[in-house]
């Protein structure tokens, strides 16, 4: 890009990476990771770190949802919502803030 970006997309889904790549932004890379798994994250900035430098931003839009009445949702469920949106969310900032941090 004219503004040097690079982007980076990461999804635990393959599948929807690959939609990504086939529309032939050379800017853009993507990641097969799964937001939940901390060393799977860690591991994943620090090749990006590597390969362009320490991440200049971060959008975390992870998450999943379930149309579950509120009494219906079970624990488990919930856990698991939880585990992706918020807790992964936290896991990925607070890798990418430990990467811009990081001694050259």
């Amino acid at each position: 890009m004219a503004e040097g970006w690079r982007i980076v997309a990461a999804d635990r889904d393959a599948g929807a990476l690959a939609t990504l790549e086939g529309r032939g932004a050379a800017n853009l890379r993507t990641v097969d990771r799964d937001v939940t798994d901390e060393a799977a994250v860690e591991r994943a900035v620090g090749e990006i770190d590597e390969t362009f430098g320490p991440p200049r931003g971060v959008v975390n839009s992870a998450g999943i949802g379930r149309e579950v009445p509120f009494l219906e949702t079970a624990p488990e469920l919930f856990r698991l919502i939880y585990e992706i949106n918020g807790v992964g969310s936290f896991i990925v900032s607070r890798a990418a803030q430990g990467a811009s941090r990081a001694p050259s």
